[in-house]
């Protein structure tokens, strides 16, 4: 998330890109709280540690939070590159 920020206002001039700012903001979401294991019980209260009930559940977080990161990482290269 602070890679995100940081790119959000270190650009001096530039607008982000829409990219970047939907997963600025999908960051914020309890969703993704979850997936980094963190749970907040009020929107003023303290973070607290989540842990998924099974391990089918533990699982299906991992791979959301992977393809989060990838999702990341492709937002923030800038360039798409050939294949």
């Amino acid at each position: 998330m602070n890679m995100l920020q940081t790119l959000t206002v270190g650009r001096s001039g530039e607008t982000p890109s829409p990219e970047i700012r939907i997963l600025l903001d999908e960051c914020a979401s309890p969703e993704t709280l979850r997936l980094f294991g963190l749970v907040q019980s009020t929107t003023t209260g303290e973070y607290a540690n989540f842990d998924p009930s099974n391990e089918r559940m533990f699982l299906s977080y991992q791979e959301s939070l992977t393809q989060l990161l990838a999702r990341m990482l492709e937002g923030i290269a800038g360039s798409k590159g050939e294949l």
